[in-house]
């Protein structure tokens, strides 16, 4: 029913969205201008798929190409011809990245298809909702095989269903859940990539696109492992903008024989101290090091949102994740030093990998310093009291960096 629609909005030049719907509730959306598909919307993880597209085929792409991306909703489509052409991409680099982005939805629409047939729930439906092309939008000129990509997927989903993984949507994420076992079975090196990439951040898709590998032999070489407990699969949420910002606080002498209190001193406020990291549960336990030596927060866990956040907030010192999704800390160490606001802002590299050519790296991207995982407290308070010059003598007065001995992890 999907190929005839595909057909026949291409022969009538049709223009609008066709809306692909499910009775649970699942939707799809295509967007169209003058017959040709020029973007997609809905469905799983969207933001990830568009960002893994342009990854793929638009590297030379502007950092803010993904940032307009990962504003956008999930219910949201996405002109993805309007937005790359604005940015001088080749049209057959366009036509890839919406072909790429297309793949994956007919990938999804043909499994969840196959889950309705099976446990007889009912069809999918197809609708098309015309409309009208902006004044300031002019007509495709891309030429995506609609009806040839929705074939292909097909066939990739009978490959799928005969490598055993008809349970599994690429849209799954993969964790580690016996790593003592799993470094039994692999090589250190192995072992070390594997650790670094299953972090609870990435989907299959992702990790393939990271790996360079095909998703379905990638996944059916690790199926043994989630068979046997090793690993498990997992579904995490879409892309999108996660700026955590905590309070400002200020440590003040504790009472006799009582506990250290944290309290608000907004007349004379603190140096900021500023963490870009993936991980929620990082950016909590440093942020609860820093604020207890009196130090204002903030956590941003999506290193495309980092250079908005560090130009609203004007960070005094940073801590920056070398391993992240999309953009690696090499990455975005160079974006930051080359706003002059930032230029002599220090900024410390996080990381386990503590080798020469990791330091040498860091140091020649801009990085201040780098302190290596796993890091204490104090080793977090000595690095700021080594580059970070604070006037307040509230501050001076706070008890030494050993006195927060408790450690944690950076990752």
């Amino acid at each position: 029913m999907l190929s005839t629609h595909l057909r026949d909005c291409g022969e009538t030049c049709f223009t609008g969205q066709l809306l692909i719907s499910s009775p649970q509730g699942q939707c799809w959306s295509l967007l169209y201008v003058g017959g040709h598909i020029v973007g997609d919307g809905q469905g799983i993880h969207p933001v990830r798929r568009w960002r893994r597209q342009v990854s793929q085929y638009g590297s030379k792409l502007e950092t803010d190409v993904r940032l307009k991306l990962t504003q956008r909703s999930n219910g949201e489509g996405c002109d993805l011809e309007q937005l790359l052409r604005h940015h001088d991409l080749p049209p057959n680099q366009i036509t890839m990245v919406i072909e790429g982005s297309l793949a994956e939805v007919f990938f999804d629409i043909t499994q969840h298809q196959a889950h309705l047939h099976q446990q007889e729930l009912g069809e999918i439906s197809v609708t098309r909702q015309p409309g009208s092309t902006p004044a300031e939008r002019s007509n495709s000129d891309t030429l995506v095989k609609a009806e040839f990509l929705w074939i292909k997927a097909q066939q990739q989903w009978q490959d799928w269903q005969s490598a055993g993984l008809a349970p599994y949507s690429p849209n799954l994420s993969l964790r580690i859940c016996f790593p003592e076992q799993l470094k039994q079975e692999v090589s250190e090196i192995t072992y070390d990539k594997l650790s670094s990439l299953m972090d609870g951040q990435r989907t299959l898709r992702d990790l393939a696109v990271k790996l360079g590998q095909d998703v379905r032999l990638l996944t059916q070489s690790l199926l043994s492992y989630v068979q046997r407990g090793v690993m498990g699969f997992k579904e995490i949420p879409d892309l999108g903008p996660r700026v955590q910002s905590i309070t400002s606080a200020s440590l003040l002498p504790p009472p006799a024989g009582g506990p250290l209190a944290l309290t608000q001193r907004p007349q004379q406020p603190s140096s900021l101290i500023f963490c870009i990291d993936d991980s929620p549960f990082i950016a909590k336990a440093l942020g609860e090091v820093v604020l207890k030596a009196g130090y204002r927060f903030v956590a941003v866990q999506d290193s495309l949102q980092a250079m908005p956040a560090l130009l609203k907030h004007k960070p005094d010192m940073i801590f920056l994740d070398l391993v992240m999704p999309i953009a690696n800390g090499y990455e975005v160490c160079t974006q930051i030093r080359r706003v002059v606001r930032f230029r002599k802002t220090p900024i410390v590299i996080l990381t386990g990998q503590d080798g020469i050519f990791d330091r040498v790296r860091a140091k020649l991207v801009g990085s201040t310093d780098f302190l290596a995982k796993p890091v204490e407290a104090d080793k977090v308070l000595q690095m700021i009291e080594k580059h970070l010059v604070v006037p307040d003598p509230v501050l001076r007065s706070a008890p030494s960096p050993a006195s927060n001995s408790a450690s944690f992890s950076v990752g």
